[in-house]
């Protein structure tokens, strides 16, 4: 008999143990999961029965003694002094709660107890909370005598005796979610929650049973005690006669192409001039999987000998792919130069004009982008302010988006500046051939720089942030429309708003809130704010500035994914104010 070879004995041993570990690791993988569907069932089970327990036995409380109860009961816990309510256990503190403790009250309270009992309970009963000491003040507690709470007496998240209100929250609106403790006395208990409501329906606080689990952990370890012996006997077993079947039929046809493959290895592939023919010399017959392998050895010694040639051609070709990409590059730079000269770039933008200051800027998400913003004189005592986002970004967005800034300027000189009537007639002509469905929000405003009012109208755009004088940041939350192009004959509505001397104004696209941090977290509405109040009394370009700062350091690595665009107004007051306008001027 011939001797078997050692490198084909341990390749069947890694066979047998790597069929081990990986029915092993299914087993984990698997056997976990089937443990936690069939906890998830059970404990849906507890919590649907618990809930409708509670409600059953809060159900036979009069709903009109149970708000009074907690009104005196609230009231007075209340009035007493922390002092006191630290020394709950004391007979000082309970004589404070004793009258609420009437006939009617100790019949709801056998209610309870009466549930716990029939039910098999640890307890049952009836709290609201003081959100601001996080902790459970009783109303009704069903427990046994000696262990009973009267009203007003509490349990503390500080104390670890309940869980924080907002993972009860999360609990009470789970399916199967419970709070799960373990204690000498008790084992493994679980408690659920439900809403308490008075006569007109408003929250109060909330009903709370314990029951025991121990029944659900004891069946748990003892399904494991049988499962686990049975799957190591089962996988054992397996994996022995699946490795004696995969040496015939897998081994021994992989060790014969593992040796043409060396030898297929050691030529020279690089200068071969014909298809070689090393693999199609070994005749396989298994008709499985081992076959297919090897008929695809035999195409790849083709393929690779084709591919060898095609590596050639396309080395040629690629240099030429190489000068159209150039090309490409050349014209989106060309694109980006073009969009930084149609938004206006030079500041101060109004050098003669010291009734008011204006920084502005644009980040593109693309080399090219799809945010506007602009600021034109429609007369010698109007100045429009305009900040929009195409739908989109790249190329198309910004031809889009240059469309909207030509027609809103022209529109605003032509119909004198009311935003509603400009946007509207904007909206007719992007309307018109709009093939690509594309639209643009806009935030237009029209600032009267005598008087300091400010007429906008807001087609689906972001709310401005306005700080008046001395103040800081807040957002104005104005009228919101549809945004331009997303409807034919659609209105746009009109607000106005006023801006003292000293005031700014702060326009933005969603690229500011959207922008993500590497958790995938936005920036948000309280960030922005939290970055303008900065330095609100600062330059409109330092404020900008502050912004983008905080963006840039919130985003961390995360690159930027739409376009992020802003701008400052600060509204100095008429010309005639003399000095102080001139030395705001100079500030800025």
């Amino acid at each position: 008999m011939k001797k078997k070879s050692h490198g084909r004995n341990s390749l069947e041993s890694k066979a047998f143990w790597t069929i081990v570990a990986g029915a092993a690791v299914f087993l984990l993988i698997i056997s976990p999961f089937e443990l936690i569907m069939h906890a998830y069932t059970i404990m849906t089970n507890y919590k649907r029965e618990s809930r409708l327990d509670l409600a059953y036995a809060v159900s036979l409380i009069d709903p009109q003694y149970l708000e009074d109860l907690y009104k005196n009961t609230k009231a007075i816990y209340d009035k007493t002094p922390e002092e006191l309510k630290q020394k709950q256990f004391t007979d000082e503190y309970r004589q404070i709660f004793v009258p609420l403790v009437d006939e009617q009250f100790l019949d709801y309270r056998r209610i309870l107890v009466k549930c716990r009992e029939e039910k098999e309970l640890v307890n049952c009963y009836l709290i609201f909370t003081d959100e601001e000491k996080e902790r459970f003040v009783f109303l009704i507690d069903g427990d046994k005598n000696d262990y009973a709470y009267l009203p007003g007496q509490w349990l503390s998240n500080e104390n670890g005796e309940i869980e924080d209100l907002d993972t009860i929250d999360k609990i009470e609106e789970s399916k199967w979610r419970l709070t799960i403790t373990y204690g000498k006395l008790y084992g493994f208990t679980a408690t659920n929650y439900i809403d308490l409501y008075d006569t007109q329906g408003n929250w109060i606080g909330y009903g709370v049973i314990d029951f025991s689990v121990n029944d659900f952990f004891q069946k748990l370890f003892d399904f494991l005690k049988i499962y686990i012996p049975f799957l190591v006997l089962i996988v054992t077993f397996g994996a022995h006669a699946i490795s004696r079947i995969l040496k015939r039929d897998l081994i021994v046809p992989l060790d014969n192409m593992a040796n043409v493959a060396r030898e297929y290895t050691a030529r020279d592939k690089v200068k071969q001039t014909n298809v070689t023919h090393y693999f199609s010399n070994l005749k396989i017959d298994t008709n499985d999987e081992i076959q297919d392998l090897w008929e695809s050895m035999v195409n790849m010694e083709t393929d690779i000998s084709e591919t060898m040639i095609r590596i050639r051609e396309v080395t040629e070709a690629q240099a030429k792919l190489q000068s159209k990409q150039d090309r490409i590059n050349n014209e989106l730079s060309i694109a980006t130069r073009i969009q930084e000269g149609i938004l206006p770039r030079n500041f101060p933008a109004f050098p003669d004009r010291t009734e008011f200051d204006i920084y502005a800027s644009m980040i593109p998400a693309l080399q090219v982008g799809g945010d506007l913003y602009d600021f034109f004189l429609v007369d010698e005592d109007h100045l429009g302010l305009v900040m929009a986002d195409v739908s989109g970004k790249g190329i198309s967005a910004s031809l889009f988006m240059t469309m909207a800034k030509t027609l809103i300027q022209n529109e605003a000189i032509k119909l004198h500046g009311r935003p509603g009537e400009v946007l509207k007639s904007v909206n007719a002509h992007l309307m018109s051939g709009n093939e690509a469905e594309m639209f643009v929000t806009v935030w237009f405003g029209v600032l009267d720089i005598s008087t300091g009012n400010i007429v906008y109208s807001n087609a689906g755009h972001e709310y401005p942030a306005i700080c008046k004088e001395g103040g800081k940041f807040e957002l104005f939350k104005d009228i919101h429309g549809l945004p331009v192009a997303a409807m034919e004959n659609a209105k746009f509505r009109e607000g106005e708003f006023h801006l003292d001397p000293g005031d700014t104004l702060f326009v933005y696209t969603d690229g500011v809130t959207d922008a993500n941090n590497p958790q995938k977290e936005r920036f948000d509405i309280e960030r922005m704010l939290e970055a303008l109040n900065i330095k609100p009394d600062g330059t409109p370009k330092e404020i900008n500035d502050n912004v983008r700062g905080a963006i840039n350091q919130f985003m961390d690595t995360e690159p930027q994914f739409d376009d992020t665009t802003m701008m400052v107004v600060r509204y100095y007051g008429p010309a005639d104010r003399g000095e102080e306008s001139e030395n705001h001027a100079q500030a800025d």
